[in-house]
């Protein structure tokens, strides 16, 4: 019976269209507004951050809320610092400096699935190594309706803002979270996807692995035949 009911759902899942797809990423985004506020007051411990820098949701992209295909959750901007600067004129002004926070960017593709899109808090002399951390990139939208999910995406947020903007003070969790992200997840480096850091490692350790194990089974051989 187990079974039977594990082919069923696959079944069920393969006849999902792109547009039921669509479907279910319109209805998130009509919705996000209203779930993320609920779930922003209830991570009171990220308060401070939004106080700083403001924080915002934008259901339809921050350049004029027309893009039907993105979302955008992100803090604003703010600034930190100033200095003076030699203009070209050969004038000494003041240059403000500001800083933006970390976003969310979830974008709908052709297919009707969505990507997953982190950025991190960036200022004048603090950029972070990565663009960008790809969180997903082919997802059922109908998990975004899901409010463990939509939870989880709020806390990846909310840590990585933590950890890469100038004014956070991030807690273990925080530092953990964006660790497995930088970690599991592939990222964009200098505008390149860049493969999870977990595979060069592993890639590295099988090497390794076959290089002594081979090497061990060769002397085993010539040891036999000596």
């Amino acid at each position: 019976m187990k079974i039977q009911g594990f082919m069923l759902l696959i079944c069920i899942e393969n006849m999902r269209t792109r547009m039921n797809r669509i479907e279910d990423f319109e209805l998130f985004q009509s919705s996000v507004n209203k779930q993320f506020k609920i779930i922003e007051n209830q991570l009171a411990d990220y308060q401070k951050l939004e106080d700083y820098y403001g924080f915002s949701i934008c259901p339809k992209g921050r350049v004029g809320g027309i893009d039907e295909r993105r979302i955008e959750i992100f803090y604003g901007n703010r600034p930190y610092d100033k200095r003076k600067i030699i203009s070209d004129d050969m004038n000494i002004r003041t240059e403000l400096l500001s800083e933006s926070g970390a976003e969310l960017s979830v974008f709908r593709d052709d297919f009707g699935f969505a990507c997953i899109q982190l950025y991190p808090a960036e200022s004048k002399f603090g950029k972070q190594r990565e663009e960008s951390i790809l969180v997903n990139c082919h997802l059922d939208p109908r998990r975004l309706l899901k409010h463990r999910f939509q939870k989880h995406m709020m806390l990846i947020l909310n840590s990585y803002m933590a950890v890469t903007c100038l004014e956070g003070n991030p807690t273990p969790c925080d530092k953990l979270r964006v660790f497995l992200l930088r970690t599991f997840k592939p990222t964009v480096v200098e505008k390149r996807v860049q493969p999870a850091r977990i595979w060069p490692l592993i890639n590295s350790i099988v090497k390794f692995v076959l290089t002594v194990g081979l090497s061990g089974f060769l002397l085993k051989i010539i040891d036999s035949y000596v």
